[in-house]
């Protein structure tokens, strides 16, 4: 089954706030943040049914997606630190199934039971076939998820995840014999902060997008049991085994930018917020002041 890859492009300009004290030196700070979601679903699956040999199942794929996020606008002041982050989750669902449908007759079995109708009844036998069958599969399924800053190059996070396959089964009374394990791995956490140790806050200025590449690689790796009996060195039955394996993960990164607005920055002389504050005040409670001194007529 081929891998699908889909992402949801939600821009959210909406996280902007201020914040300011009336400590002498300190000016406004300002916080912008932007988001875009993503969805990544990868399934492998494999059916086999290889008679003669015992047979091994194996699929792995790689789909890969991006995120793209805005750079700072230096249009809203002077930048003064980054955080990138990401929250996601991932679902791991898996299975591994054996089925025989063909069986050794090995031996018989007779019993005897009461027969006859009413006034003549007797004992009567009946014989059974005894059968050998058995079937089994043995494997694993595996994930890895990883998320990087590429553009500028940055750190990457990685999680991985093993599922078990297998199972197996024996039967001595019936010519058919089937077995399957599923497990189902749900809403596991895969969540970071990207360190930016080493890179300069002059790459984030600018129109050029922050890319994240993102990669959600699926696999599994199984042995078929197809070998139970077999007349004069021909094999008389098969085994089918299936494999399946899905990764689910969807998430959000986010990039929130710190900085100091235009005309709020500290170096600038005579525009500390306190000095600001004390000539606003000084100038309404002149005006008032005027206001009272008007004459009446």
């Amino acid at each position: 089954m081929d891998p699908a890859w889909t992402a949801s492009r939600k821009l959210a300009f909406v996280v902007i706030f201020a914040t300011g004290t009336l400590f002498q030196g300190e000016a406004i700070a300002g916080v912008i943040t932007y988001q875009q979601g993503f969805i990544l679903n990868n399934i492998n699956e494999s059916y086999d049914a290889t008679a003669g040999t015992r047979s091994t199942l194996f699929d792995t794929s790689e789909i890969t997606g991006t995120v793209n996020l805005p750079g700072f606008d230096q249009s809203l002041g002077h930048l003064t630190g980054v955080d990138i982050s990401f929250t996601s989750e991932f679902d791991h669902i898996s299975y591994g199934q054996a089925f025989d449908s063909s069986a050794e007759v090995t031996g018989t079995r007779t019993e005897s039971y009461r027969c006859g109708g009413w006034g003549s009844s007797r004992w009567c036998t009946r014989t059974y076939n005894l059968f050998s069958n058995s079937t089994f599969i043995s494997g694993t399924a595996n994930s890895e998820l990883t998320i990087e800053l590429t553009d500028p190059s940055g750190q990457s996070f990685n999680v991985s995840d093993t599922n078990i396959l297998s199972c197996s089964q024996n039967a001595n009374t019936s010519t058919a014999v089937l077995c399957s394990r599923p497990e189902d791995d749900l809403a596991n956490e895969f969540n970071g902060s990207l360190s930016l140790s080493g890179i300069d806050l002059d790459v984030f200025l600018g129109v050029d997008p922050l890319v994240f590449t993102l990669t959600n690689q699926a696999s599994f790796s199984a042995i078929c049991d197809s070998v139970d009996w077999s007349v004069g060195g021909t094999i008389q039955n098969f085994d089918s085994c299936t494999a399946y394996n899905d990764v689910f993960w969807d998430g959000l990164v986010s990039v929130a930018y710190s900085y100091t607005p235009k005309g709020l920055d500290v170096d600038a002389p005579g525009l500390t917020l306190p000095a600001t504050i004390a000539m606003v005040a000084g100038l309404l409670f002149a005006a008032a002041g005027r206001r009272r001194e008007i004459p009446c007529k």
